[in-house]
């Protein structure tokens, strides 16, 4: 698997990683005011995740990943586009699923848990990550800024954490 800068940080130490998810937080609140920053900022988003991963020393090459998150991508493009405003009806439960999903991550992080339970809490975030995906790709088409920018900020939040593990934690052969 190559040179993991992972295994040099302890187990209570990674928490600490999560430190510059927090400041793309605060300026995802601050410049998601505008329109059309959407896209923008999912963009960085994912470029920062990308980075984070090729840090992490996690195995990228495996075709499963990319083929799962490729998925991802694409149903949460094809929801934005197909179900457009009905999409942001049926979105009223994703800041509080997204805040039971942040509570459980000190468990992950600190405790050594079964790999069935965190294959579970990284296929659940895949799920959070497809419609988040959707709903910023919703908002990015239809450049609407009434809408508070902190749900999908806390949001996004989650779906750098989820790309940051998610290459090593994937329950498919390797």
């Amino acid at each position: 698997m190559g040179f993991n800068l992972l295994t040099l940080i302890p187990i209570q130490g990674r928490a600490y990683l999560l430190i510059p998810f927090l400041v793309f937080f605060l300026a995802m609140t601050i410049l998601d005011r505008e329109p059309g920053w959407n896209l923008i900022l999912l963009m960085v988003f994912s470029f920062t995740a990308g980075l984070l991963l090729n840090w992490s020393g996690t195995d990228t090459s495996r075709w499963q990943t990319w083929l799962l998150f490729l998925g991802s991508g694409v149903a949460a493009v094809l929801g934005a586009v197909t179900l457009g405003k009905s999409l942001q009806t049926g979105l009223q439960f994703l800041l509080p699923l997204t805040v039971l999903y942040l509570l459980g991550w000190p468990g992950v992080l600190l405790w050594d848990l079964p790999g069935w339970i965190r294959g579970f809490w990284m296929l659940s975030g895949l799920l959070l990550f497809t419609l988040i995906a959707a709903a910023v790709l919703q908002r990015g088409f239809t450049l609407e800024v009434e809408e508070s920018p902190v749900p999908l900020g806390i949001s996004l939040w989650v779906i750098l954490v989820n790309l940051f593990w998610v290459s090593g934690w994937i329950p498919f052969g390797g």
